[in-house]
């Protein structure tokens, strides 16, 4: 268990309190829920590849980054 005290997150997004919350000693419980996360977002990934709407490229790079940029977070 680590004291929230000595985690290296920034309090001010929901997503980080959540996580420094979630750790354990050992970490096993934040690499599963990590993995989770990952599947998942190689899931969207694939998904939004596959459509063919009214959505441009552009915006379905950025929401790619996006969800980059939280996974990035949740890793540091």
């Amino acid at each position: 268990w680590t004291p929230a005290s000595i985690c290296r997150v920034d309090r001010n997004t929901q997503v980080h309190a959540h996580w420094s919350s979630i750790m354990d000693g050992d970490g096993k419980r934040a690499k599963r829920i990590l993995s989770r996360i990952k599947k998942e977002r190689d899931a969207v990934s694939a998904r939004l590849e596959r459509i063919d709407l009214d959505t441009s490229k552009s915006e379905i790079d950025e929401t790619k980054k996006i969800i980059e940029a939280i996974e990035k977070e949740l890793t540091d």
